[in-house]
């Protein structure tokens, strides 16, 4: 049996009413997700790493809890990472970012078959998705499309 490290962001009652059902949990993880983005790109790191640590352990629940994973949360789980290693660079931890990313990996490498993957993409993909994140540059290239991503809402906001 393989150990992994469970994130723990949020408190287990705030877990049991954010994931009490599949809307509560999808519109959670969102909300963590809009919440940390806005904060990063506010220069606010320390406070988007609580907000993305909770998106991350909301889509960890809901893929390691389901008899039948399904993609979309998986992919989540790997966006939410994605997240957390921009951050985890601004915040200057590069050192975490190498064991964070092999934990993540290996947790998606265990996982049964993924449900509703879109064709050509499956468990390995989102793998090697992970291990892409260890290049400084491919997270630069992640932090400037997510800051790109959050100012076109911004934008929007303001029509």
């Amino acid at each position: 049996m393989q150990t992994f490290l469970t994130p723990s962001f949020l408190e287990k009652e705030e877990m049991r009413l954010l994931c009490k059902d599949a809307i509560t949990s999808d519109l959670s993880w969102s909300a963590y997700i809009e919440t940390g983005i806005h904060l990063l790109n506010a220069g606010e790191e320390s406070a988007a790493f609580m907000e993305l640590g909770g998106a991350l352990q909301i889509a960890h629940k809901q893929v390691c809890t389901t008899p039948a994973p399904t993609w979309r949360w998986a992919m989540r789980l790997t966006e939410s990472a994605n997240l957390l290693v921009i951050t985890l660079n601004l915040l200057e931890c590069e050192r975490l970012i190498d064991p964070f990313l092999h934990n993540m990996h290996s947790q998606i490498a265990v996982l049964p078959p993924l449900v509703g993957c879109p064709q050509g993409k499956n468990k390995t993909w989102l793998c090697n998705w992970c291990k892409s994140m260890n290049c400084p540059r491919r997270q630069a290239q992640l932090a400037a499309m997510y800051a790109h991503q959050a100012r076109r809402q911004g934008q929007k906001a303001l029509h």
